[in-house]
């Protein structure tokens, strides 16, 4: 991104993120970040965002749930991060200008990442003046739908893996749970911000096109793997509806988000009280 931003050929903002593994390599994570900024930044291109892998996934029973995984009794997963440490990197974050993107897959994890932008907001005031972004969020607790909008937090789901709702092995791990898997509906009905990502790591996927957003919007709206259609038969098109959706391309190491031009921050406007307005059940095959 360097060689063509400073060749002036780069036609677009990006962002890139610095990825924490392990919660050991916190000291030096925001100086490294500093460091990348200032070797590679510009007006268009930034190095300004940290992700951090929070937990694992319900395919390994590493995701970190509120009960155990029927397979394994004893074992609901864990977070590497606790909430105070979550609540302290925010923090520190905030003071240089640096936004966060978690990986969350489990329920309990998501909880303790949105307890610690809570209590965030006590300790500062106000809302943390970064972007706070969960990504993934397989499983919600159906009153922690209702949380992001009120404490400005990103809701990013990625829609390719939507067809993987009431897979064997995850269904084996959570049971009946596994249908109502990233749901993502009551975030975008109740005016939160939410972002569509790709979560493309390999050069295989970029060479199959599955980075092609008519992929994930596919998937996302029918709940099914696209099958029998070449992926560069998929329409690239952008979505449409709510204002609020914007979406987003993931990569290891770098976030590229659509803002439109001159946002600032994320909109908090809206009415409250969601809470009082019952969802309905979800079904199998529940689109986005």
């Amino acid at each position: 991104m360097s060689r063509p931003d400073k060749a002036g050929r780069l036609p677009l903002r990006y962002h890139g993120t610095f990825t924490l593994f392990v919660p050991k390599d916190y000291e030096t994570a925001i100086d490294q970040v500093k460091e990348l900024n200032e070797k590679y930044g510009s007006d268009r291109l930034h190095i300004d965002t940290m992700k951090i892998f929070h937990v694992g996934v319900i395919e390994t029973r590493t995701a970190d749930m509120f009960d155990d995984y029927l397979d394994t009794p004893g074992n609901s997963g864990e977070s590497l991060f606790s909430e105070a440490q979550l609540h302290d990197l925010i923090i520190d974050l905030s003071k240089e200008g640096i936004n966060l993107r978690v990986h969350s897959v489990g329920d309990k994890s998501t909880n303790k990442v949105l307890n610690a932008v809570e209590r965030d907001h006590k300790t500062l005031g106000g809302p943390p003046p970064i972007r706070i972004a969960i990504c993934h969020l397989e499983a919600v607790l159906e009153t922690d739908f209702y949380r992001f909008k009120d404490l400005g937090v990103i809701a990013s789901f990625t829609p390719a893996w939507h067809g993987n709702v009431g897979d064997h092995n995850v269904y084996a791990a959570i049971g009946d749970k596994a249908w109502s898997q990233m749901r993502a509906q009551p975030m975008i009905a109740d005016d939160a911000v939410v972002t569509f990502s790709s979560d493309i790591t390999t050069t295989h996927e970029w060479r199959d096109e599955a980075a092609n957003p008519g992929h994930g919007m596919q998937i996302g709206h029918n709940r099914q793997p696209v099958e029998g259609v070449p992926m560069h038969a998929m329409p690239n098109r952008a979505a449409s509806g709510s204002g609020s959706i914007r979406w987003s391309m993931a990569t290891r190491s770098t976030m590229l988000t659509s803002w439109p031009v001159g946002r600032a921050g994320v909109d908090r406007s809206g009415q409250a009280g969601r809470p009082g307005h019952p969802e309905p059940e979800p079904v199998r095959g529940e689109s986005l």
